[in-house]
């Protein structure tokens, strides 16, 4: 822990986390720390180490500092389905490669933490400590400059990852995501593009079709407007509910974490 406590190098946040360590109860079975979140947040002041009078589980700690000082890189595009004419196999024939061509594309440096905030409701940030998962949270996602417009035949394709320069410095890490945002699509229409002499790590990949979204959306709208004739008796007609955002969960392969998002009718 000395490392995030030092002052010498630069960190991206304040905040030092510290994870309790489970010690178990002779009045609960369940252990005494139950009542209590799991972890404790303290401001960081260079070279000293923060008053603690609980049990801590310093390997722990440790790598969850360590988690949510890394800078990652959120992309996210929209995507049409290509086929590839590659070489021709034993029989003669053509192999074809389906891929994901991006025609907008955003991206932004996000940082882990164990905390879960609610999209639907304003001003929740670190609401809910969620240790031992850990979110990666774009708290402005509201901004126009965030918002990417899908239509019938596209794809709203995903990912969280760790982008890796050859030169292993923090200063490289933290620009490592500034690198892969200049990625213009006239230079590179890859969903995910990746700077020259970079490697990454995925921890997050998902994409989803028009139509799942747009089936989603109206599924919400008419189950939003049974509850509201239900309970008032005011609408008639499902589809009065009106302009609306709905809230989506898009699950990764083999339901390996999840991304939410919000969808707008335009």
């Amino acid at each position: 822990m000395e490392f995030f406590i030092d002052a010498k190098h630069e960190v991206v946040d304040d905040l030092l986390f510290f994870v309790r360590q489970y010690v178990p109860s002779h009045k609960s079975s369940t252990g005494s720390i139950n009542d209590q979140d799991p972890v404790l947040v303290k401001r960081r002041v260079a070279g000293q180490t923060p008053a603690l009078t609980d049990v801590i589980d310093w390997k722990q700690s440790f790598f969850l500092n360590l988690i949510s000082q890394l800078p990652c890189t959120l992309t996210v595009s929209i995507c049409t389905r290509s086929n590839i004419e590659e070489t021709k196999n034993s029989n003669g024939e053509l192999q074809k490669k389906n891929t994901m061509i991006a025609s907008k594309r955003i991206t932004r440096k996000v940082y882990a933490a164990p905390y879960k905030s609610r999209m639907d409701v304003k001003d929740a940030l670190m609401n809910e400590c969620s240790y031992p998962l850990v979110y990666y949270t774009v708290n402005d996602f509201e901004m126009d400059s965030l918002h990417l417009q899908i239509g019938p035949g596209e794809y709203l394709c995903a990912e969280l990852s760790v982008t890796i320069p050859n030169e292993t410095t923090s200063e490289a890490y933290v620009k490592a995501t500034e690198l892969v945002s200049k990625i213009t699509l006239e230079e590179d229409t890859d969903p995910f593009p990746l700077p020259k002499n970079h490697q990454k790590v995925i921890l997050f990949q998902g994409a989803v079709p028009f139509k799942s979204l747009s089936d989603v959306y109206m599924q919400k709208g008419v189950a939003a407007a049974h509850q509201v004739k239900q309970g008032w008796g005011r609408l008639t007609d499902p589809t009065l509910v009106g302009p609306r955002t709905e809230y989506i969960l898009m699950r990764g392969p083999q339901g390996k974490g999840q991304c939410q998002g919000t969808i707008d009718l335009i």
